[in-house]
C-alpha cells in the first residue's frame, strides 16, 4: 500500500505487480479503510496463486516432456529387443526344422546345427538396461498420460476460476 504522494493523504493506492512492466493500481480508498488493506492484500495473493499456479503447470509440462520421452524411449528400446529375439527365434525354428529332416545317422549335422543354436541363445536373453517390460512401460505410460491430463485440468480450471475472480474485483472497483 502506497500513499498518492500529494497532499491529498486521505487516499491511498494499493500498486500490485504482475509482470516486468505491468501492474495494477486501485486508488481511491481511505487510506485507513479496512476495506482497502483486505482488498490489496487479497488481490495480492490473489495474484501471487495466479502466478504459482502457472508456474506449476509450466513445471508440469517440463515434467511430463520428460516423462514422456523416457518411457516411450524405454518402449522402443523394449520393441526392437523383442523383435530382435523374435527374428532369432525364427532362425532357430529353421535349424530345428533341418535337424528333423536329417537321418538319424547324422550325427555331425546335428551336432553342427545344434551348436549354431546354442550359439545364437545369446541373443535371446534380455538386456538388462531396461528394468521393465514392454507392457509394464507401456501401462506406466497410460498412467502418466492420464494423471497428467487431470492435473492440467485441475490447473487450468484453478487458473481460470483466479482469472474470472480478478475481473469480478475489477468490476467491483470500477462501480
Amino acid at each position: 500500500m502506497q500513499d498518492l504522494g500529494d497532499s491529498n493523504k486521505s487516499k491511498s493506492r494499493c500498486v500490485l505487480a504482475i509482470g516486468s512492466n505491468k501492474s495494477i493500481i486501485w486508488e481511491g480508498f481511505p487510506q485507513t479503510s479496512q476495506s482497502h488493506k483486505t482488498l490489496c492484500n487479497t488481490l495480492e495473493k490473489l495474484i501471487m496463486n495466479l502466478k504459482t499456479l502457472i508456474s506449476i503447470k509450466f513445471i508440469l509440462y517440463i515434467i511430463g516432456f520428460l516423462i514422456i520421452a523416457y518411457f516411450s524411449g524405454n518402449i522402443n528400446n523394449s520393441y526392437k529387443n523383442l523383435e530382435k529375439q523374435n527374428e532369432e527365434l525364427l532362425n532357430q525354428k529353421k535349424y530345428y526344422e533341418a535337424i528333423l529332416k536329417l537321418e538319424k545317422n547324422d550325427s555331425v549335422g546335428k551336432k553342427n546345427l545344434y551348436e549354431i543354436i546354442e550359439a545364437g541363445n545369446y541373443k535371446l536373453k534380455p538386456e538388462n538396461g531396461n528394468k521393465f517390460k514392454l507392457s509394464t512401460n507401456i501401462t506406466i505410460l497410460i498412467i502418466s498420460f492420464l494423471m497428467l491430463f487431470y492435473l492440467f485440468n485441475y490447473l487450468n480450471n484453478k487458473i481460470e476460476k483466479l482469472k474470472s475472480e480478478e475481473t469480478v474485483d475489477e468490476k467491483i472497483k470500477m462501480l
